[in-house]
């Protein structure tokens, strides 16, 4: 159980993980998702992106 938690705390065990293999709706979503982040972060300015906080 220690190393349970101890891996947890570091960070390397991530709970909320999920596989979208199986799921082709969500992988067509997200792969949507992927080219219009791309897109904005080629058209917008860097004052512009810095207000995004994933960009």
């Amino acid at each position: 159980m220690k190393n349970f938690i101890e891996e947890f705390y570091y960070g390397n065990i991530e709970p909320q993980a999920r596989s979208t293999k199986q799921n082709k709706a969500v992988q067509k979503q997200i792969k949507i998702l992927m080219t219009n982040k791309d897109f904005l972060t080629i058209a917008l300015s860097d004052e512009t992106r810095s207000g995004f906080s994933i960009m």
